[in-house]
């Protein structure tokens, strides 16, 4: 597979299916095949805006047009699934977005497309050539992971203990998660292993009254833990 065009289809992927998708938007999709229809052209947006800075190659037009359509296929199965109601909310989800991934790296592998370039405007402006920077697409690829969908993912796995959600006015808590997860990953790629202890007993001294009640101090812990393994996961697979 060609780590390169992966990060790519992955970082319009996590553009489109999260940053672009409000929660009232997700929210419609589960009984209004409409917004599923809605939701794929916004979803297409970020693949086209794409070809203004990459070079056109007809087999990476090819490659995000039959990523398009695969997404449509994913959503509305998601959809029927969710019409019949036999599945958890976040049994669908982890199972769509793991579609997704398979989806996106099979078309990595199998379609092989053509290496990726810039743009001819973008080429100049880099000083560059035929070449993509990896290292770009790895972290833009991280800082996006490990903000918005990381938030979503711990929240669908942990909603199966039944603890309510962050109130708006107390949602602070999904912004402190994503910087510890920012801290950390930057920590990690400075060789910084040590340090992360740090962080976690700084987070754990600002909730430490709140420990002292077991159900939170279990939410806490699981939410803890998932977000360094996310953390964990992405240094792995995307700097190694």
């Amino acid at each position: 597979m060609n780590t390169d065009i992966f990060l790519f289809y992955l970082l319009l992927h996590i553009l489109g299916d999260y940053y672009l998708q409000s929660e009232r938007l997700a929210g419609s999709k589960r009984n209004k095949y409409p917004a599923v229809l809605l939701h794929s052209l916004i979803y297409a947006l970020p693949f086209f805006a794409s070809l203004a800075f990459m070079h056109p190659s007809s087999s990476l037009v090819n490659s995000l047009v039959f990523l398009i359509i695969l997404h449509v296929c994913i959503d509305t199965a998601k959809f029927l699934f969710h019409r019949l109601g036999k599945c958890k909310e976040s049994t669908l989800y982890l199972a769509d977005q793991t579609v997704h991934l398979i989806s996106l790296a099979g078309v990595a592998t199998l379609l092989i497309p053509a290496p990726l370039a810039p743009a001819s405007w973008l080429t100049g402006l880099l000083n560059s050539s035929n070449y993509f920077p990896e290292t770009i697409l790895t972290w833009a690829v991280s800082i996006l992971i490990l903000a918005k969908p990381s938030n979503i993912t711990i929240k669908h796995i942990i909603s199966r203990l039944g603890k309510k959600e962050e109130t708006p006015r107390n949602n602070a808590g999904a912004m402190i998660g994503t910087l510890e997860r920012y801290i950390m990953i930057i920590l990690l790629s400075l060789g910084q292993f040590g340090a992360l202890a740090l962080v976690m007993a700084a987070k754990s001294i600002s909730r430490y009254e709140m420990l002292k009640d077991k159900d939170f101090a279990e939410y806490y812990l699981l939410g803890t833990l998932l977000s360094i393994l996310i953390v964990l996961v992405v240094w792995l697979l995307l700097f190694f």
